[in-house]
């Protein structure tokens, strides 16, 4: 039966594995070394379902097996594997120091006895372990050590797909951690384990996909994953790159109402892992501070002044600057958080508590990235955040930061900018971060743009015109445009436009790419701009002119 419940758990039938398994365990012999085998099995079932327990059952199976015959290799085999089953869920329960301890012991015994599947697994969780206390290089040497003891056993190499993937996201390398997700997945579809580990590696390329602004690949990947129906923790890690690529594409909205409906199944699993509990927290930050709700955004974002720095360190360098935007909201508009419910004196003493943290993380690749946006949110005073600012625009230039934030940046250097006084430094600011957000799909960048633009007074460029004044909505005519007019549609515009020509609805667009009708609304509208319709019908046949013209 265990080897059956083992079948379920990698097809994803976690539910019917862990019933498998429990009528196993109330059928087998006392004493039988079968017992602290399914133990260790029950609480892998239990991990993949995101539920409380599986350190103790693993420490009880530890301490049955411990009790055997030593000299029997079957014995010593299974001591390997339940040692390394432990240290892989401390590590995800956040005891980090001891997930380093026990992974080094497993490993040296695993190795000892040749068991190279569990030498592997072991040198991988120690490995992930280090780079978690920001001990990156010895970390990643010893993940390249845990691909050469794996081989071709696909269950250790699986496991270091997944690792790899999301410790290059970590770090920031985007690219890599794409490239290393991507061939982890297309062996997982091999194994026939897309729905656990294969989930696992969707979203492991997902979020750096988005990080280089391949929004419609990472959409693919997590529709693919979620249509699978995964166990409540691998969905977790497609809904949250699903609501992060909402947030940041514009539809906020969407991504609000994302959040309210999967935050209570995110939460549960957020409570036995800890790379979910800070993931979910960064996510509900952005997204309530977004949506208005600031007291709700600092109690998610303030997670990154809990406990040990040093036991998280790239987790805690993702968190400190949503936990900095609303320190910095609140600094700006007092009254705004004191009517939230918070306590803007004793929000203020938070800063240096936040700076304190920036320093205690110093190690960590993307540090000076994050340092100079988390400094730029603090920053006092119209002169400071200028300077703060233009520090951060040329930090986002950097191969490790994510699409958006050069966008971003040149919006709140435009804002400081306006407090500043310099209306014409403002204006040139705020054009580049609508172009760049434009040209990246940052919706939401464009959207803050459009609003600060409006109420400053400021006219601002239309791709069309290249004036640097606002131009008139350029007149209509039964012309086609030209193919270097379409050349102004994003690639997410032009799949809109496709589905205008099919005579689809907006509702029927946000449909058929996962997007809400309003926000394939403004798409609609942008594409009837740029291409100087007056309806959808003129846009659709427009478009079909510059197809049979070429």
């Amino acid at each position: 039966m265990g080897r059956t419940a083992s079948y379920l758990r990698n097809a994803g039938e976690s539910e019917r594995a862990l019933a498998l398994i429990k009528a196993a365990i109330a059928e087998a012999p006392d004493g039988s070394v079968h017992v602290p085998r399914l133990l260790r099995d029950q609480a892998i079932v239990l991990g993949s379902l995101g539920k409380p327990g599986t350190v103790e059952l693993l420490r009880d199976a530890l301490a049955r097996i411990a009790a055997f015959d030593q000299t029997v290799p079957e014995v010593r085999d299974l001591h390997a594997a339940i040692m390394t089953a432990l240290a892989g869920r401390l590590m995800i329960a956040g005891e980090i120091d001891a997930a380093v301890e026990i992974g080094d012991e497993s490993y040296d015994l695993a190795v000892e006895i040749g068991a190279l599947r569990s030498a592997s697994v072991a040198r991988n969780i120690a490995s992930i372990s280090r780079i978690s206390r920001g001990e990156v290089a010895e970390g990643l040497e010893g993940l390249e050590e845990a691909h050469d003891l794996a081989g071709t056993d696909g269950t250790a190499l699986l496991r270091y797909w997944v690792n790899v993937s999301d410790t290059r996201s970590l770090i920031g390398d985007h690219e890599q951690a794409v490239r290393l997700a991507e061939a982890g997945l297309e062996i997982a579809r091999e194994q026939g384990v897309e729905r656990s580990s294969g989930v696992l590696l969707a979203a492991n390329a997902a979020e750096p996909l988005i990080a280089l602004g391949e929004w419609d690949r990472a959409q693919a990947l997590v529709e693919r994953g979620l249509s699978l129906d995964p166990p409540p923790p691998f969905k977790a890690y497609l809904q949250r790159a699903r609501l992060v690529a909402a947030l940041w594409s514009g539809d906020v909205e969407a991504a609000v109402a994302g959040l309210r409906a999967v935050y209570p199944m995110m939460a549960k699993v957020a409570d036995v892992e800890v790379q979910t509990r800070f993931g979910l927290g960064r996510l509900a930050a952005e997204i309530l501070l977004e949506g208005g709700d600031l007291a709700g955004a600092w109690r998610e974002a303030s997670i990154a002044l809990d406990g040990p720095a040093a036991q998280h360190v790239g987790y805690v360098a993702l968190h400190l600057w949503p936990a900095a935007r609303v320190l910095g909201e609140a600094g700006r508009d007092p009254a705004r958080a004191a009517a939230a419910g918070l306590d803007v004196s004793a929000l203020a003493g938070f800063e240096g508590d936040v700076l304190s943290r920036l320093d205690e993380i110093a190690v960590w690749p993307t540090h000076t990235l994050w340092s100079a946006f988390v400094r730029a949110e603090l920053a006092h005073g119209p002169r400071e955040a200028v300077e703060a600012w233009r520090t951060a625009v040329a930090a986002a230039e950097a191969s490790q930061a994510f699409v958006y934030l050069a966008p971003y940046a040149r919006f709140r250097l435009a804002e400081a900018l306006l407090e500043a006084g310099d209306r014409q430094a403002a204006r040139m600011e705020l054009q580049a971060a609508a172009d760049l957000a434009d040209e990246r799909g940052v919706g939401l960048v464009r959207r803050h743009v459009d609003r600060l633009a409006q109420a400053a007074g400021l006219a601002l460029a239309t791709r069309e015109s290249g004036d640097d004044e606002a131009s008139a909505e350029p007149s209509t005519n039964d012309v086609a445009p030209e193919a270097s007019d379409l050349d102004d549609l994003t690639a997410r515009e032009r799949q809109v436009l496709d589905l205008i020509a099919e005579g689809l609805s907006n509702k029927q667009i946000g449909e058929r790419l996962f997007i809400s009708g309003k926000t394939a609304s403004v798409h609609v509208s942008a594409i009837l701009r740029k291409l100087g319709a007056s309806s959808r019908t003129e846009a659709a046949v427009r478009a079909r002119g510059v197809t049979v013209a070429e």
